[in-house]
Formats: C-alpha cells, structure tokens, sequence
C-alpha cells in the first residue's frame, strides 16, 4: 500500500514537472518504405528503477485522476516536437496520440487539441 501511495506521488510529480518523455513510433507504407505519420507514445524514465512501462502507469493515472493531465501534456509535448520540426526546415507527419476513455467523457479534448495546436502554430491536419 506504501509503495503504491509513493509510486502515484512519483508520477503526479513527474506529470506536473514536464519530466515524461515521448517515442515516436513511425507508421511506414509497407510497399515504398514512406514514413506516413508518427504515433508519440509516453515513457516514464524512473530515476532509480529506470523505465516504468505505460501498462503499470496509465491504469494508475486513469485511478487517481491524474489521466486528464497526463493527457494535455503528451499533446503539448508532441505538438512542441512538431513545431520544432518545421522550425528546423525538416518535412513532418501526422503525428497521432493516445487519448484514454476518461479524457473523451470529460468532452475537453478537442479544445485540449486545439488549443496546443494553436500555440504552437500548427495545422490540425497534422
């Protein structure tokens, strides 16, 4: 019970300090080998037990409501990336993101979208 109170007291840090990290995972057509898009998936590097696996740590945010968000900051994370892509003259992709069911019943995720899309100066195609 201990270790599960300082783990979730862990990761509502980490949540508030910006101190997750995204992989992009790219989606490639399978008979040009193109990259058509990008899914950014969200990594907990633990400081001392290393990588917590998202199986371990979304159900835990979804519990304790830390879900809502973890959720805006991978959408801020990844529409940073992006615009920092472009800036850098480099050719971007759609890049997609994972939402949880609670952050879809709370109906704030289009204007979550929207509004990190709009900070960061890029089109909502991508």
């Amino acid at each position: 019970m201990v270790m599960r109170l300082n783990r979730e007291a862990e990761l509502k840090h980490v949540v508030e300090h910006g101190e997750l990290i995204l992989h992009y995972q790219p989606r490639v057509q399978g008979d040009t080998g193109e990259i058509t898009s990008l899914e950014a998936l969200v990594r907990w590097i633990h400081p001392t037990l290393g990588l917590i696996h998202p199986n371990e740590f979304i159900p835990m945010a979804e519990r304790t409501g830390l879900i809502l968000p973890l959720g805006a900051e991978v959408v801020r994370m990844a529409c940073e990336q992006l615009a920092l892509w472009q800036a850098q003259g480099l050719d971007v992709v759609p890049v997609s993101v994972n939402v949880s069911a609670q952050q879809i019943d709370t109906g704030t995720v289009s204007s979550m979208l929207a509004s990190a899309l709009k900070a960061n100066c890029l089109d909502a195609s991508l």
